[in-house]
């Protein structure tokens, strides 16, 4: 009777401690345990994390980390991944998300669930048309092409008045608000063509996108509207541009009346993105972090370098006057991809292909 009063404490007490062991690990999925396995122990992770308020808040600060954003009791932070279990052992610590899955956008169904096209429709129990007017518009996105015509007003100048580009390293001097991450561009910066943010390429200007459906002005009126396989490219309004895949391209120009043209369909074969092997001038070290050194070789003036992504866009520009010599470029807001760097002389043009990571 002993023994077993004995295996049968023994039970509750193996029983208590993996449910004890379970309720720790419920606090995050499988998802973000598979990923600790590989992650190394001083990358951060970023969580989306539930709990008490003043907790987290003073849990957060002994781990030396900041929060980077709070809505009541939900904090979104990063943890390095050594000390993520001791945080999801802590008793202020309710839940925590976290995934991989890239975001997806939804152009499609966004005026639906928005209600737009009923505004638009004027559907009861409206009275009249709202034409915007004197609103302030917000847009959470990919980013915003700021140089198109349709986001500046008739001067030329931007529409925007700010813009938080939270892909970019934080710089106390370019602070969102109380927020400590990301950069601030306004509307002196952006006139003054000082910005470098633009939309991504790997989204293919849905921010842009978004912003143009909610409050596009139209005043490319008179412009040069590139197509590619019959769908129009968002941005590509100049009677020029730079091809890097293959597919049918034309252009359709619309004159300040309203009349369009076409030109003849060209179709395009790209064999080759390799840039162009020239032994004059080299870059390095490529692929490259966004600090970069130019090298080059018989007194070549180069007096100009521009940085174009894959998609064609100009993303970085500067105005050099180098010979025969090297010089440095820092890149390092420049988003990381495949990029193509142009370095302009007087007599040729060399393009190098860049990875930035």
């Amino acid at each position: 009777m002993k023994n077993l009063k004995h295996s049968i404490a023994l039970f509750f007490l193996l029983t208590f401690s993996l449910y004890s062991a379970a309720q720790h690990s419920t606090k995050y999925g499988f998802e973000l345990r598979e990923y600790l396995k590989t992650a190394s122990a001083h990358e951060k992770i970023p969580l989306l994390v539930e709990g008490d308020e003043h907790q987290i808040i003073q849990l957060t600060n002994q781990l030396g980390e900041e929060i980077r954003l709070q809505f009541e009791s939900l904090f979104s932070l990063e943890i390095p991944a050594q000390y993520i279990n001791v945080f999801a052992e802590s008793s202020a610590v309710q839940n925590i998300e976290f995934s991989t899955i890239p975001d997806r956008t939804h152009t499609d169904t966004m005026l639906v669930h928005t209600n737009v096209d009923s505004i638009i429709q004027q559907a009861a129990p409206l009275r009249q048309a709202y034409t915007g007017k004197g609103v302030l518009l917000g847009v959470i996105d990919s980013g915003i092409e700021l140089a198109h015509p349709d986001f500046q007003d008739s001067t030329g100048k931007t529409r925007a008045l700010y813009v938080w580009d939270q892909t970019q390293a934080f710089n106390p001097a370019q602070q969102a608000l109380h927020y400590n991450y990301g950069i601030e561009w306004d509307s002196a910066t952006i006139n003054a063509r000082i910005s470098t943010h633009d939309d991504k390429a790997n989204e293919f200007g849905h921010g842009s996108d978004v912003t143009g459906a909610a409050a596009s002005n139209g005043f490319t009126s008179r412009f040069y509207q590139w197509y590619y396989n019959n769908s129009r490219i968002l941005g590509r309004i100049n009677s020029t541009m730079l091809v890097q895949s293959s597919g049918n391209y034309f252009c359709s120009f619309t004159d300040n009346n309203g009349c369009s043209v076409n030109s003849d369909t060209v179709n395009v074969i790209v064999t080759n993105l390799n840039e162009i092997v020239l032994q004059t001038l080299s870059i390095y070290p490529n692929p490259s972090n966004g600090m970069i050194v130019v090298s080059t070789k018989n007194d070549i003036c180069i007096e100009r370098i521009d940085l174009f992504d894959v998609n064609g866009n100009l993303v970085w520009s500067k105005k050099i006057q180098q010979t025969g010599q090297q010089f440095y470029l820092t890149l390092s807001h420049i988003t990381k991809g495949i990029y193509f760097l142009r370095a302009h002389s007087p007599n040729e043009t060399i393009q190098k292909k860049l990875l930035i990571e």
